[in-house]
C-alpha cells in the first residue's frame, strides 16, 4: 500500500495537540500506521522533543530532526535519528538535495518572518522526493496564499482552516491552516 492510500483512508484530525512535540502527532500516527517504515526518510522540521520523529524512527524510518533549542534535541535519542540544532533557514543553506519521503514542518513557520517563510518553503519542497509527503501547519497569515501558489506540482490531500484552543500562558485561540500533500514530479 502506498502512502497515498494510507493517506486517503485516514479519519481528519485536528493537528495542534502539542507545538513542542512532546507527543506524537495523532494525525501522524493515522496517516502512517504501518509498522516498518525503514525505507523512508523521513524531515522533521522545528521537531521539539522528538516525538514526530521517535514515532517514525522506531518504525525504522531514517529521520533528520531539525531544531534550534538544544534543550530539547537533548531530551531524545534514538540510533534512527540524526539530530541537527541550528535554524531551520540555516539548514537549508547546507543541505538542499531531494533526499526526504516525508517532511514535517508542524507549527514552525509562523516564527519566522513573512520574507523568511517565502524563501523556505520553495527549499522544503524541493527537499521532497516524488510522491513525498509534506505535512505542514501553521497559524494563519498572510503567507498562506504564497504557500498554495507553490504546490501546483503537488496533489492536495487535505487542506484546512480550524480555530485551535490554547491555555498557556492563558486560554486564547489561534486560526490554524493545515496541509497534506503528495509531490506529483
Amino acid at each position: 500500500m502506498g502512502l497515498e492510500s494510507i493517506i486517503f483512508s485516514a479519519p481528519i484530525f485536528l493537528i495542534m495537540e502539542n507545538i513542542y512535540g512532546k507527543k506524537v502527532n495523532k494525525r501522524i500516527k493515522e496517516l502512517f500506521s504501518k509498522k516498518d517504515y525503514s525505507n523512508l526518510k523521513v524531515l522533521d522540521l522545528g521537531c521539539g522533543n522528538g516525538a514526530n520523529s521517535l514515532f517514525f524512527a522506531r518504525k525504522g524510518a531514517l529521520v533528520t530532526a531539525v531544531d534550534i533549542d538544544k534543550k530539547a534535541l537533548r531530551s531524545f535519542s534514538h540510533k534512527n535519528i540524526t539530530k541537527y540544532h541550528m535554524d531551520i533557514k540555516l539548514f537549508f543553506k547546507k543541505y538542499t538535495e531531494k533526499r526526504y519521503n516525508v517532511i514535517l514542518a508542524l507549527n514552525v513557520l509562523q516564527f519566522l518572518t513573512i520574507k523568511e517563510i517565502r524563501n523556505i518553503i520553495p527549499k522544503i519542497l524541493n527537499n521532497l522526493r516524488k510522491n513525498g509527503v509534506l505535512i505542514l501547519v501553521m497559524f494563519n497569515s498572510p503567507v498562506v496564499d504564497f504557500i498554495n501558489t507553490q504546490l501546483d506540482d503537488f496533489k492536495i490531500l487535505d487542506y484546512r482552516h480550524f480555530i485551535q484552543r490554547d491555555k498557556i500562558p492563558s486560554f486564547h485561540t489561534h486560526q490554524m491552516v493545515f496541509w497534506i500533500a503528495i509531490k506529483a514530479s
